[in-house]
């Protein structure tokens, strides 16, 4: 710069750094030297092909970015799966691919009830599925469908549209040699051949042992909580004298807690807490471990033929201390591990891959509209590591103490535990499962600039059918549609109700009116239904502001946006 003083200094420091991280990188033997060839970029590199990494894909499909997607395994199992549940919130956000939808309903078990057995109280509180509370959502059960299953459903939809799982690839380095690219180095397992991947943006889907999450540097502490669980695809015989255990069933004893899912083919997803001084490498998990312990646990009788899988695996909670570094970021269990009580897992997982393309299709529009506006695609790639590590620490701390609640073998806590849920769950089990299903789950307007805080007036008070950062609301509109069918699952929707249009032509506007009667759950009153407001919602279904105009709406979305941002939602 100072010898060639009209060469931009900004060009000459991005190639010092690209420089310093080459050689570093050469040095350290993190990226082979066929990096440097030139090779077509992509701009999404899924590494993992579990759920969080399939949901990934088939949403880049969706809209309009190229992705590869690695898997290290060399093909598909077809029983080895923790995950069983799949909640209402994630089928909404699956909707834009209605094969899945239709899978899934014909492939899964519907929950229809839960009872949880207080084994040393003699008591069972039973919950119906007729008597809960779903509300709004167009999906009123927990299904029951094993991973592997949700697997194939996801890949079916990937290979329909022209992709495909590379099998027998596995991650091995990568190296952000520009602020917009990276460069993976991948192995062929069965070769040895290497190959380097230049791509916008990685996704590490990898798993609780990430190898992306431990290349980019990032801490994920894990805390042991001494427990082990014990699982099994199970069939239970005929003459077993408690065969006809309704629904899903919950057995919480002194031992620990035990519990039965039933799937669709009669097979039943059973997990128990094992016993204590039980070794995890030492156990061998036969028919004879499961009934005895069942036995000794429960004072039940039942005679189980196993099917292919069974699995032991100590219970560790954690999140990691970032979800991103530069272009590369994490989801699922890379991100955040917990125990399976609540079977939240795989869910918050594909809820972390739908929301990450989402923000980077956003980020690419900007980009593609104002390729210097950099600063303004680096904010939205920001808001996801800041809206899903938030949310993760409240899933992972939550779960925790769940756990502790319903594993604890201290008998005075499980006697105060067995009295406090006699006394409250009847008060709360109507919506125990909407609930469980994560459809009251709410974006803090701190956790991201794009959620604006609700306006307020010292004058006046206002009411809204939602609040910014909650999911909005699956209106029954007059015509006795409902308000999803109308919302955009690619780009942002302004919504009016009770406003009159904008003059100028806004695209994805839309005037509805609600029916005069709705669903108890979220509780809306008439008046609420009634006051003009206007709404802006992402293509996640969750709102990003309100307020009593769409004029005044307008002005502050694009204030706190920005123009790029804006012109891009």
């Amino acid at each position: 710069h100072y010898h060639y003083p009209n060469i931009d200094i900004n060009i000459v420091r991005r190639f010092q750094r690209a420089k310093h991280s080459i050689d570093n990188h050469l040095l350290l033997g993190k990226i082979s030297i066929n990096a440097m060839s030139s090779k077509p970029r992509i701009d999404l590199l899924v590494i993992g092909s579990g759920p969080v990494g399939l949901s990934a894909a088939i949403e880049a499909q969706r809209l309009g970015l190229s992705c590869r997607i690695i898997e290290r395994k060399d093909k598909r199992r077809s029983n080895d799966s923790r995950a069983v549940v799949i909640h209402p919130r994630v089928l909404e956000l699956l909707e834009a691919h209605p094969r899945i939808i239709q899978d899934i309903d014909e492939r899964a078990g519907k929950i229809s009830h839960l009872n949880i057995e207080l084994v040393t109280e003699n008591t069972t509180i039973s919950i119906a599925r007729e008597e809960q509370r779903f509300g709004d959502t167009d999906y009123a059960s927990l299904c029951a469908l094993p991973q592997y299953l949700t697997e194939k459903s996801l890949e079916d939809e990937l290979n329909e549209g022209g992709g495909k799982v590379e099998y027998g690839i596995a991650f091995e380095s990568l190296a952000q040699l520009t602020e917009d690219e990276v460069i993976a180095t991948v192995v062929q397992l069965a070769s040895g051949e290497k190959e380097d991947i230049t791509a916008k943006y990685v996704m590490g889907a990898d798993g609780g042992r990430s190898s992306v999450r431990d290349c980019v540097g990032i801490n994920l502490d894990r805390h042991s909580s001494s427990v082990l669980f014990a699982l099994s695809d199970v069939k239970i015989a005929e003459n077993s004298p408690d065969k006809k255990l309704p629904g899903f069933h919950i057995m919480l004893t002194e031992g620990g807690p035990c519990a039965m899912i039933p799937l669709l083919d009669g097979t039943i997803r059973f997990f128990m807490q094992a016993h204590e001084g039980i070794l995890r490498d030492d156990v061998t998990l036969d028919k004879e471990f499961f009934e005895k312990h069942l036995r000794e646990m429960t004072g039940k009788q039942f005679t189980l033929e196993l099917g292919e899988w069974q699995t032991i695996f100590e219970v560790t909670h954690g999140v990691s201390d970032a979800y991103r570094n530069g272009r590369v970021f994490l989801a699922g269990d890379a991100a955040h591990v917990h125990s399976p009580i609540g079977g939240q897992g795989m869910n918050y997982g594909i809820w972390d891959a739908i929301t990450l393309v989402s923000k980077i299709a956003w980020a690419e529009r900007v980009l593609a509209d104002h390729p210097e506006a950099k600063d303004a695609a680096e904010e939205i790639l920001a808001s996801y590591a800041e809206e899903r590590h938030s949310m993760g620490r409240e899933l992972v701390s939550k779960v925790k103490l769940a756990t502790s609640i319903v594993t604890t073998r201290n008998s005075y806590l499980q006697k105060f535990r067995n009295a406090l849920m006699q006394t409250v769950v009847p008060f709360v089990d109507k919506d125990m499962m909407r609930t469980a299903g994560q459809l009251d789950l709410a974006y803090k307007p701190s956790y991201s600039r794009f959620i604006l805080p609700a306006p307020t007036y010292w004058f006046s008070s206002k009411s809204y059918i939602c609040q910014p950062g909650q999911r909005l609301p699956n209106l029954v509109l007059e015509d006795g549609s409902k308000l999803y069918k109308q919302i955009d699952r690619v780009r942002h929707t302004w919504i009016c109700i009770n406003v009159m249009e904008p003059t100028d032509a806004v695209e994805r506007c839309i005037r509805v009116t609600p029916a005069k009667e709705q669903t108890s759950v979220p509780a809306i009153s008439k008046e609420t239904l009634a006051s003009p407001q206007a709404i802006l919602v992402r293509p996640d279904l969750f709102v990003a502001a309100v307020d009593d105009s769409f004029e005044k709406l307008e002005s502050a979305v694009k204030s706190i946006f920005g123009e790029q941002c804006f012109g891009a939602i």
